[in-house]
C-alpha cells in the first residue's frame, strides 16, 4: 500500500509597465455612484512586478516603483501634489512595505514609510512627517 500526495503550483512572473493612468479615465470601472462627481483627479506611471506561486498569496512577492505621481484638484483651482523622486514599494510574506514616498505641492511636503500586513488584524505600521514650509 502506498501514499501519494501532489500539490500543483502554478508559479506566477509578471510585469507590468502603466503611463498616463488617469482616475477620470478608470472612475468607471471603479464602480463609483454616478451621482457622486469628485472634484480631484490623480495621475499614475511606474512598474509593478509579482513573483511566486499564484495559488498561494501569502508567498508572492512583488516591486511597485511609481515614477510619476499627481494628485489635483479640477474645481475651482488646479492645486496639486506631486511625487519627488520614485515611490517604492515592496511586497513580500502577506507584507506591503513602504520603502519611500515623498509628495510635496504648495506648502506642503510629506515624507511617509512603513509596513501595512495584509493578513493581520492590525495591519498598519505607517511614519508620516509633513515638514512646514514658510510662506515668506
Amino acid at each position: 500500500m502506498g501514499r501519494s500526495n501532489y500539490t500543483m503550483t502554478i508559479p506566477a512572473d509578471a510585469k507590468l509597465t502603466f503611463a498616463n493612468l488617469k482616475y477620470s479615465e478608470l472612475r468607471g470601472f471603479l464602480g463609483t455612484d454616478p451621482m457622486v462627481n469628485p472634484n480631484f483627479d490623480a495621475l499614475v506611471e511606474g512598474d509593478a512586478s509579482v513573483t511566486g506561486p499564484a495559488l498561494q498569496p501569502k508567498n508572492l512577492r512583488g516591486d511597485l516603483q511609481l515614477s510619476r505621481v499627481e494628485l489635483f484638484t479640477t474645481q475651482p483651482q488646479k492645486m496639486a501634489l506631486k511625487n519627488e523622486g520614485p515611490i517604492v514599494a515592496h511586497l513580500e510574506r502577506s507584507v506591503v512595505k513602504i520603502e519611500k514616498a515623498r509628495l510635496t505641492g504648495p506648502q506642503t511636503d510629506i515624507n511617509v514609510n512603513g509596513s501595512l500586513a495584509l493578513d493581520t488584524q492590525s495591519p498598519l505600521n505607517f511614519r508620516w512627517m509633513r515638514k512646514p514650509i514658510s510662506r515668506y
